[in-house]
């Protein structure tokens, strides 16, 4: 006997509408990734280490010619 895994294929529109209709929520763990709806793992210490050192070093080089918000939310 062969199991086979049915994938479905997520647009953008349909995962924001998951989440305004409470499906998906903020405390989910989720990101689309070319349609596919995959589960993150949670951010461990050596991964904000590395992004806490990247965002020194851009604010070193650039100054306040950027602003740097790593890992926020987006914002339109």
């Amino acid at each position: 006997m062969t199991l086979s895994l049915v994938r479905h294929q997520f647009t953008v529109q349909q995962y924001h509408q998951m989440a305004e209709s409470g499906i998906l929520t903020e405390n989910d763990r989720i990101e689309l990734i070319r349609g596919e709806m995959i589960d993150m793992s949670p951010i461990g210490i050596r991964h904000a280490g590395c992004v806490n050192r990247l965002v020194n070093i851009l604010i070193q080089l650039l100054g306040n010619r950027i602003v740097l918000a790593p890992q926020n939310p987006r914002v339109c």
